[in-house]
């Protein structure tokens, strides 16, 4: 998923993108930075992360 928005991201890409992704706890979540990052440069981006169980609280 991450190569795809790369490429969005590189070709200045304005279509809406919808990052969906599910996972056992956000460090178990590879590449989670990074989805962010792109998310973020794409203009009509969105990202929704589900997780099992969540991080600790400190």
């Amino acid at each position: 998923m991450v190569a795809m928005l790369e490429h969005l991201a590189s070709i200045g890409s304005t279509r809406p993108v919808h990052v969906l992704h599910a996972d056992r706890t956000p460090a178990d979540h590879a590449l989670r930075a990074d989805t962010r990052r792109l998310v973020e440069e794409l203009p009509d981006a969105r990202a929704e992360f589900w997780y099992e169980v969540r991080a600790e609280r400190k």
